[in-house]
């Protein structure tokens, strides 16, 4: 399902100790007749009963419990972002061991880490949803600067020797500079063949989180 990705991400989910496997490239639509019969499978499904539907797209963005009371007969395709609460809290010690790390680090990485683990650290989340094509506009959904900024303020009282560490995709960006002004360090990513996952490791190291709208975030 990465083939037509314009963020040209690669599936990270073999590092953690998630059951299943791969799809196939009919089962994820990669092969040449692939966008038709998605097409199909969405627009036949809009029109079954909730229960029998083999293709399920999210109907609203806050909690939908028809979704949640449903008992599946069948494997399902599941499409959307599902990122109310309400639906992680029946599953999330299921969720907890799924995202259990397999991978380790090299020394390099674990390197970067120490400092995060020993230090009253916070992680700082930036998440731009730009495609590198896109890369100079103005992206959508990205949070303000004065969110980062009543969050930072918040944990400075709270934890007046907090460190702070953004995390972000897109280091060039105006709001990373503006938290770099504010005494917020910027984490880089390490060069390793692996680099996205080993900057999710490094994230986890912090004690705390400003989180982004993003489910990578969250």
């Amino acid at each position: 399902g990465f083939i037509r990705d314009p963020f040209r991400r690669q599936c990270m989910l073999g590092h953690f100790r998630v059951a299943g496997k791969i799809a196939s490239s009919s089962e994820s639509f990669a092969d040449p007749a692939g966008v038709v019969r998605r097409t199909v499978y969405r627009h036949v499904n809009h029109w079954l009963p909730l229960p029998r539907r083999w293709y399920l797209q999210e109907r609203m963005r806050h909690f939908d419990p028809s979704y949640a009371r449903l008992r599946l007969l069948r494997s399902v395709y599941v499409e959307g972002y599902w990122q109310s609460a309400e639906y992680v809290h029946p599953i999330t010690e299921v969720l907890r061991d799924d995202l259990t790390f397999t991978w380790q680090p090299r020394d390099d990485v674990q390197r970067l880490a120490t400092p995060l683990e020993e230090e009253e650290s916070v992680c700082i989340h930036v998440r731009r949803y730009l495609s590198p094509a896109a890369a100079n506009r103005s992206p959508v959904h990205e949070l303000p600067a004065t969110y980062y900024d009543r969050a930072i303020d918040v944990i400075r009282r709270i934890h007046p020797a907090a460190c702070l560490y953004v995390f972000t995709d897109q280091p060039a960006c105006a709001l990373v500079n503006h938290l770099v002004m504010k005494g917020c360090r910027l984490v880089a990513a390490p060069d390793v063949p692996d680099r996205d996952i080993a900057h999710f490791w490094l994230m986890t190291r912090c004690r705390h989180f400003v989180v982004a709208n993003s489910p990578y975030s969250w």
